[in-house]
């Protein structure tokens, strides 16, 4: 049996947080078109995101050597990178379209979707209760 760590109620609210603001950022996003491109406001994002971080890795010593790196993973990285940067560049311009509360509903397919491609590309199999 799982002991309880005694935090239920900061669990519950980061929770609840993470909800609400997930909910607010199409709402956000969509403010934000009618002044920005959806590539500035990618870009804003990655950038943010690197910085905030580079600085926690600098902080603690633990940025990673891309000399460490094998090709491979190289080039698995730069992928990752432009799946990213198009999964949101392609988010935003739908959004632009659409109205929030219809992006936010369509962008729940994304993790069936992925699965559907797990199946086709990796030959994944799937379970009868999975079906």
């Amino acid at each position: 049996m799982h002991q309880s760590s005694g935090r239920v109620g900061l669990g519950f609210s980061l929770a609840l947080l993470t909800a609400v603001l997930w909910g607010l950022l199409p709402i956000a996003l969509k403010w934000l078109l009618s002044s920005m491109s959806a590539a500035t406001i990618t870009w804003i994002r990655f950038m943010v995101a690197a910085v905030l971080v580079g600085v926690v890795l600098l902080v603690h010593r633990k940025i990673p050597s891309l000399s460490a790196l094998t090709k491979r993973k190289k080039l698995l990285i730069l992928i990752a990178i432009a799946g990213l940067l198009l999964n949101y560049i392609l988010y935003l311009n739908g959004l632009f379209l659409l109205t929030a509360e219809t992006a936010q509903v369509v962008i729940q397919l994304a993790p069936f979707l992925m699965m559907l491609g797990a199946v086709y590309l990796f030959k994944e199999r799937l379970l009868l209760w999975q079906k």
